[in-house]
């Protein structure tokens, strides 16, 4: 729900981009006498309203919707309003710049606390930290690393792509190029028939009885008969 006129603006839970975009399309024109519904038809309803509240939050216009000195100093700024930014932050988020907040070590949790004070809460507090945290960053505000735990993120100073589908994404692709490829061993080649059969064949041993030296070469040369028409005498196993 947007704030009303008899209380101080909630701060902003739009998307910080949103109202950057909308001011720096002012340059080059004429700024109007109003700020008004009309100068945002291209955005729906809900945005045109969270516009005009985030604008009266940072002092850009004031309860008349009227432009002030600092809508007009952001839209000249050669910056982004970056530098505006960063001296109008400590001033407007007093909730987190009083001097006791621990703005550089909180975690999410007491950010959290600290909106639901002035009555954010939920999915709007949620939105107003990834505002807050944007706009930190844009303006190079030091904030706690806690902060990143708003979907959206904060990343003061970088983009990591953490909790995004894409940044996800690379980072698996990162961790699967990282992974050693193991070969499968070959195949083994094949055997014939007669190394089969060999296999199986029992080895000679000339400590067996003549009986038995007997029908081990005769088997064994039938063997080699089959596979290579060749023989093998007694004599030549036994002195092998």
């Amino acid at each position: 729900m947007p704030p009303s006129s008899d209380k101080a603006p909630s701060p902003p839970y739009l998307p910080f981009k949103t109202l950057e975009n909308t001011i720096e399309g002012l340059k080059g024109a004429v700024i109007p006498s109003r700020v008004d519904r009309t100068l945002f038809n291209k955005q729906s309803g809900t945005i045109q309203t969270y516009l005009i509240s985030s604008m009266k939050f940072f002092g850009l216009i004031d309860e008349s919707s009227a432009p002030t000195a600092l809508l007009s100093e952001w839209v000249n700024s050669d910056d982004q309003g970056k530098a505006l930014l960063k001296r109008l932050i400590p001033e407007k988020y007093t909730i987190f710049f009083d001097g006791n907040f621990p703005i550089k070590s909180a975690t999410l949790g007491q950010f959290k606390e600290k909106l639901s004070e002035i009555g954010l809460n939920g999915d709007s507090a949620r939105k107003a930290l990834i505002f807050f945290g944007k706009a930190c960053e844009e303006a190079g505000i030091e904030v706690s690393p806690h902060l990143k735990g708003t979907r959206g993120g904060v990343s003061n100073g970088g983009s990591g792509g953490g909790g995004t589908r894409k940044g996800r994404k690379k980072r698996n692709q990162v961790q699967e190029a990282a992974i050693p490829l193991v070969q499968a061993p070959a195949p083994p080649t094949p055997k014939t028939t007669t190394e089969v059969l060999l296999n199986k064949f029992p080895d000679f041993d000339p400590t067996w009885d003549q009986e038995v030296q007997k029908v081990w070469f005769a088997n064994f040369s039938k063997l080699m008969q089959v596979s290579t028409g060749g023989t093998l005498d007694e004599k030549s196993a036994t002195s092998g």
